[in-house]
């Protein structure tokens, strides 16, 4: 079995630092960040450097996004999925160093004078210290947004076993309820595998595609 990446380890460790867990290890209960906060997201920013899985799911993101559609791509890392969707017209954000625009989606809100008609948040959403206040502000800058995320099971497994370095997950029910705070439409996919070997317990491991308008 494969073992966990030394850049997911020092993930778990700085989370290990900062969250607080339940008795039963099945449900975080609180979290302080700013002690590990830079650190988390330069070791966050370097897991883009892990490609075969983003691969994978930037196969199923495009099946979302039609060819030609202008792209907005929040956490957008150094714009792998650009190898995957048809567009002239993307803009990519991200701490990575690589994205169009250089920036840490936790400080200040960014603001531009014209929209896209695709919206993309591939697997960011959980890391961001605040997904209300994200999808709040941004949400008006594309007409539809294609929103992927690692849930939990009922249980909370992941939360237990191998999803410490999320600071924000959702069952799927829960997704469909917060998302629907702030979209008219939202439409969840069935849980999506990969076929990739991977840290920790290996594939397959679970993914939910959101659409929202």
């Amino acid at each position: 079995m494969a073992t966990k990446s030394l850049i997911t380890q020092e993930l778990d460790y700085y989370h290990s630092q900062v969250i607080t867990v339940s008795d039963d290890g099945e449900t975080v209960t609180g979290a302080v960040w700013e002690p590990v906060d830079a650190l988390y997201k330069t070791k966050l920013a370097e897991m883009y450097k892990i490609k075969d899985r983003w691969k994978e799911i930037h196969q199923e993101v495009k099946l979302y996004v039609p060819n030609g559609s202008s792209v907005l791509d929040l956490g957008c890392g150094d714009k792998e999925i650009l190898n995957t969707i048809v567009t002239n017209d993307y803009l990519g954000v991200d701490l990575y160093e690589g994205a169009d625009v250089h920036h840490d989606l936790d400080k200040e809100l960014l603001t531009w004078d014209r929209t896209w008609d695709v919206g993309l948040m591939v697997e960011s959403l959980g890391f961001m210290l605040d997904p209300n206040r994200i999808l709040t502000h941004y949400k008006k800058y594309a007409t539809n947004w294609v929103i992927t995320v690692r849930p939990l099971d009922p249980n909370h497994n992941s939360v237990k076993e191998s999803r410490v370095n999320i600071r924000h997950a959702w069952t799927r029910n829960l997704l469909i309820e917060f998302l629907y705070n702030h979209f008219d439409t939202v439409n969840v996919s069935d849980t999506i595998y990969t076929n990739i070997e991977t840290y920790g317990n290996g594939f397959p491991k679970p993914f939910l595609v959101a659409v929202c308008s």
